[in-house]
């Protein structure tokens, strides 16, 4: 089993975890049975102390393999490079660490190991000025995705987001430009699977008529309803509590089970869209939202998420007050 601790981080490890895996460990030891044996591996000298927890304190120094443990350092890529230069010598990376690359000379790649203990949502991304292109790999060194343009906050670095089950995969960096060179930042994320709902939710969204007394400023909205009928009767009766007579509340968009829904609003263009999708989408569904609203209006908020699912919390407000119009 394996442990990667990125430079300056902690990590308790007890002997139930050793046993029985847990988050960020690959493998474990089961019943504990027969002999084991710590190996360190580090890029520069390090020093491993054996605890152990007594009532009256840690006592230190009790390894029974001798201190410090075997301490061995990764092996160094060829051109005095800091990062690897092939699936072989990949450079691991912690899974919701981060690491500092470098393009130099041009046309290299770089390799990087990310080892994932269960199924989720792994996503991974550069930052800095070096243009860059990325690819995601299997254990099996075949190709599962690339990107070059992705990222949300800067165009010239590329982000990636798969739906991965525990494993090993890799990531390999490289300049858009095959005669660029510079730095980067390789950033790692993951979220886990969601246990899947034991029963079907539904969702709607509802406005107030645009061109009506209330200037379509009343919404309202549903969740994890047992039915679609039910969805939209809840969503028109919460949208008809803030309107003024003669009024009424249609229902723009139904969302169904394990569906979310990111509803945004501008502060000075009085204008609402949405967008809905998986949960496990939901950074882009919320990004496109955003950027939809932003393309009609200024300052634009989020003005709710809601997901089916059976976790909702919170209540939406009823009324948009500075969305006059609405669109998806």
């Amino acid at each position: 089993m394996t442990l990667t601790l990125p430079a300056g981080q902690a990590r308790t490890i007890t002997a139930f975890d050793l046993e029985n895996g847990a988050q960020g460990l690959t493998g474990s030891l089961g019943d504990g049975g027969g002999k084991w044996r710590l190996t360190i591996e580090a890029g520069q000298a390090v020093v491993g102390v054996g605890l152990l927890e007594t009532p009256d304190g840690p006592i230190t120094n009790i390894s029974t393999i001798g201190l410090p443990p075997m301490v061995r350092a990764p092996s160094e890529p060829d051109d005095e490079d800091d990062q690897g230069d092939s699936f072989a010598n990949a450079v691991n990376l912690a899974v919701g660490g981060q690491v500092s690359g470098s393009i130099d000379p041009a046309g290299e790649s770089d390799y990087y190991r990310i080892r994932v203990s269960e199924s989720g949502t792994l996503t991974v991304y550069t930052s800095g000025d070096l243009d860059t292109r990325g690819y995601l790999y299997d254990s099996g060194e075949r190709q599962l995705a690339s990107n070059d343009d992705g990222a949300a906050s800067d165009e010239g670095n590329f982000r990636i987001q798969r739906e991965v089950g525990a494993g090993a995969y890799y990531v390999r960096v490289e300049a858009f430009l095959r005669d660029a060179t510079g730095d980067y930042i390789l950033h790692s994320e993951f979220s886990a699977a969601t246990e899947p709902p034991t029963r079907d939710y539904y969702g709607a969204l509802a406005f107030s008529d645009p061109e009506g007394p209330t200037d379509g400023l009343a919404f309202g909205l549903a969740t994890n309803e047992s039915t679609r009928a039910e969805a939209e009767r809840v969503a028109i009766s919460n949208c008809e509590a803030n309107i003024v007579a003669g009024d009424s509340c249609r229902v723009y968009q139904q969302f169904s089970t394990g569906e979310c829904l990111v509803l945004y609003g501008g502060r000075d263009g009085n204008f609402a869209t949405w967008e809905n999708g998986p949960r496990a989408e939901l950074e882009d569904i919320d990004l496109a939202a955003w950027q939809a609203c932003s393309r009609e209006a200024t300052d634009c908020t989020r003005i709710t998420t809601a997901c089916n699912d059976g976790d909702y919390s919170g209540v939406a407000p009823k009324t948009l007050r500075q969305a006059s119009r609405h669109k998806r």
